[in-house]
């Protein structure tokens, strides 16, 4: 998730920007809100993760 707040924070740096034009700063925001649907898709698939290495650990760590 640390990648995913580097890129947010230099698409921010954009859109603040007042030498980027208009259409290139709604295809930073565009980003942004993809950026961010990644990380809840992570987000939610982090307990089916956590699970599979348990049973992985519990069943071939014997």
């Amino acid at each position: 998730m640390l990648g995913l707040d580097e890129v947010v924070k230099k698409l921010w740096t954009i859109i603040d920007s007042s030498k980027i034009d208009e259409k290139e700063k709604m295809k930073a925001i565009n980003l942004i809100i993809q950026c961010y649907r990644m990380r809840i898709e992570m987000i939610k698939s982090e307990p089916e993760l956590i699970n599979k290495k348990r049973y992985m650990k519990d069943h071939y760590n014997r």
